[in-house]
């Protein structure tokens, strides 16, 4: 598939096992995008929601590489651009990875001092039950 004689063809990817394969990762990838954004709550979505537009993102440009490669649509259908399609994805990740690698200790450091503040704070009064 990523043969460097074939990286410039506009031919359709014949071998049907590769288009199987390539149709469920970019649905796999905009299933998980929509998985975080309904079930992903609280922190867990601070944390999983920078993933989702790269998900998104890329699951869509697969799609319409896989929709240019089998309408032969000028400059869409080459295989070099699904490499740049996987190139941009990996990237990304890695880019947001490393952000929040750098960000999330100095977060979790700042929550645990203003944890630790708020527990001597006075309480609000309950209120009575008649």
């Amino acid at each position: 598939m990523f043969n460097k004689n074939l990286f410039f063809t506009t031919e359709f990817i014949s071998y049907r096992p590769a288009l199987i394969i390539l149709l469920v990762l970019f649905g796999f990838l905009i299933l998980v995008a929509s998985a975080i954004l309904l079930l992903a709550r609280g922190e867990a979505r601070k944390i999983l929601g920078v993933y989702i537009a790269p998900f998104y993102t890329v699951g869509a440009l697969g799609y319409i590489y896989l929709f240019a490669s089998y309408e032969n649509l000028p400059w869409l259908d080459n295989r070099f651009f699904l490499f740049l399609i996987m190139f941009a994805l990996l990237i990304w990740i890695l880019a947001i990875t490393i952000w929040a690698g750098m960000t999330w200790p100095k977060q979790q450091r700042k929550k645990k001092i203003e944890d630790k503040f708020n527990q001597y704070l006075p309480k609000g009064k309950k209120q009575k039950s008649r």
